[in-house]
Formats: structure tokens, C-alpha cells, sequence
């Protein structure tokens, strides 16, 4: 029996599917808790929210391009080396972050590179994590795997926002991204060790990304179903970035609270978006693709319209409580 078969013939999961899982749930804590540290620091040395739309725009852009443009990579070369060179490249933004910061001469522009380089690194990935499962188990047990997947991602989403807000509560700036600086390094050595199907990681040296992006995006626009999902998903992607601004304005300037109240809140999202999943499948049984997006759609702007109308009845409340 070669080596490679008797790697993948086994009974569970195994230590390299265990190490995947892992290093993302740190990379993924890291990631939330960067994104409250950074909105919390510059609301507190600005005072303005309108700052922070300077951090996140850039983000936004840069990560919708970067799934468009880095695609191809996960075609052309080893998905475990793309991975390792994401996660390098958030290391390397983690540490000029922290040696600015210490000098005394962090600003609002060196946190826009910062966030900009992050973000490539987290971009690099994700390219690398797509298709990445198949190459360290047995295809019978990727149902079983990504199953297993999703409730951890369910479960690290809920509390990495929580988290997120209390190590900058508790450790300030630069402690906190010197603990996401290891956890990143943590990661970086998991991914390392995990061993992989040789067999699967050859790849074709035919290298033309060109002609892979332009095949990527006329697919994307004559199929109609992936047309609608990739405009949905970046309509989304750019809502949500002002209601960052509105929950971090909200939570310091009106609410008086601390980052981990702001943390707790971005947990909350989380568990909202968990529990519509859960109330999608039945909803969707009795109505089309066209009819749940204008139901969902409905929801959202019946709630944002409910906060406009009770939003001085809420702050007069808070406000004023003995």
C-alpha cells in the first residue's frame, strides 16, 4: 500500500484535517479582533466615525479584486504554499503595525496600508482554502468534514467578536496585535506540518492568468444565478460597512460603553446571520429564489426603518435612566 493511500484511508478525520481547522480558528479570532481594534483606536484618537470609512473602503475594494484577480492561483500552484504566503504577508502587516505603534507615529495612514496589506494576506487565503479540504482527506468524509466546518465557523464567529473586544479592553493596542501576531505564527507552523496528497498538488505549469480571470468573469455574467449572487454578495459586502461605522458611533458616542460592548455587539450579528441560516430552508420551501430575496431584503429594511422611528425614544431612554 503507498504512502499516500494509507494517508487517506482512514477511519476519521485525522491530526491534518484537526491542524486546517485550528490555524483558521486563530486566523479568524485574529481577524475580528484586528478589525475592532483598529475601529475602536481610531474613533478614540479621532473622535470622528468618518474615519474609520477611510480603513474600510480600501478593505472592501481590495477584497472584492482579490477574489477576481488571485482566483487562478489556486489553479497553477500548491494551495498549502498559497496559504502560507497569505498568512506571512499578515505577519509582516501585523509587525509594522506594532513597530509604528510603539515609535509613538501610528496614524490614520499607516493603518490604511496596514489594513490593505492584511487584507491582500487575507485574500491570498482564501484563495488557497478553496479546494484545500480534498487534498488532506478522504473524499467519502468531506460530507462529515464539512459539517464539522460550519458549526465551528458558527461557533468562532459568535465569539470571536466578543473576544475580539475584550483582549483590547483588557491589552490595549499594542499587546493585542502582539497576540495576534502569535496567533498568526501558531498558524502558520499548523499549516506547515499538514501533509497533503502529492498526487493532488501537481499542478500544471501552464500559467496564463489572463486568460483564466477572462474566462472566470464571462461566466460569472452569462450564467445568471452566479450573476445575481456575485451582485448580491458585493452589495452586502459594502452594507456592511457602514453599519460598522453606525455600530462603533453608536456603542462610544451615544452609549458611553467600552470596545468590549462594541465586541458583544458584533457577536450578536453573528448569532443573527447564524439563525436566519437556520430559518432559511424552511422559509425557501414555500417561496422562490426571487420571492426570498425580496422577503429577506423586507426584513432588513423593516428593521433599519423600525431603529430610525424608535431611535429617540431608545437614546432618550438610555440617556436619562436613574
Amino acid at each position: 500500500m503507498s504512502k499516500n493511500r494509507a494517508f487517506f484511508e482512514q477511519k476519521n478525520l485525522g491530526i491534518n484535517f484537526w491542524l486546517y481547522r485550528l490555524a483558521f480558528v486563530l486566523i479568524n479570532l485574529g481577524n475580528i479582533a484586528i478589525t475592532i481594534s483598529i475601529s475602536w483606536w481610531i474613533f478614540d484618537t479621532y473622535q470622528r466615525a468618518i474615519y474609520i470609512s477611510y480603513v474600510v473602503i480600501p478593505t472592501v475594494f481590495i477584497s472584492i479584486k482579490s477574489n477576481i484577480l488571485l482566483s487562478p492561483l489556486g489553479d497553477n500552484f500548491q494551495r498549502k504554499k498559497i496559504i502560507q504566503v497569505g498568512i506571512v504577508i499578515q505577519i509582516i502587516s501585523c509587525l509594522i503595525v506594532i513597530l509604528i505603534n510603539e515609535l509613538n507615529t501610528l496614524s490614520i495612514s499607516a493603518l490604511i496600508i496596514f489594513q490593505s496589506l492584511y487584507t491582500l494576506g487575507n485574500g491570498i487565503t482564501k484563495v488557497g482554502c478553496t479546494g484545500f479540504i480534498v487534498e488532506i482527506i478522504n473524499k467519502e468524509l468531506l460530507p462529515k468534514a464539512h459539517n464539522i466546518i460550519m458549526r465551528i465557523n458558527s461557533t468562532v464567529s459568535i465569539l470571536s467578536g466578543t473576544i475580539g473586544g475584550w483582549l483590547f479592553y483588557t491589552l490595549g493596542m499594542t499587546l493585542s496585535f502582539m497576540l495576534m501576531l502569535l496567533m498568526l505564527m501558531l498558524a502558520s507552523i499548523m499549516i506547515y506540518h499538514i501533509k497533503t496528497n502529492g498526487q493532488i498538488n501537481k499542478k500544471s505549469k501552464n500559467i496564463n492568468f489572463y486568460n483564466d480571470i477572462k474566462l472566470g468573469l464571462n461566466y460569472t455574467i452569462k450564467n445568471p444565478i452566479v450573476r445575481i449572487l456575485f451582485i448580491y454578495s458585493f452589495i452586502i459586502g459594502i452594507a456592511f460597512g457602514p453599519m460598522q461605522i453606525i455600530n462603533i458611533y453608536m456603542i462610544k458616542e451615544v452609549f458611553k460603553l467600552e470596545s468590549i460592548s462594541y465586541g458583544f455587539a458584533t457577536s450578536c450579528i453573528a448569532i443573527g446571520v447564524i439563525l436566519g441560516s437556520f430559518l432559511y430552508e424552511p422559509i425557501s420551501l414555500k417561496f422562490k429564489r426571487l420571492s426570498n430575496f425580496v422577503f429577506y431584503s423586507s426584513i432588513m429594511l423593516g428593521f433599519v426603518f423600525l431603529a430610525i422611528l424608535n431611535n429617540n425614544i431608545l437614546f432618550g431612554t438610555y440617556n436619562n435612566w436613574d
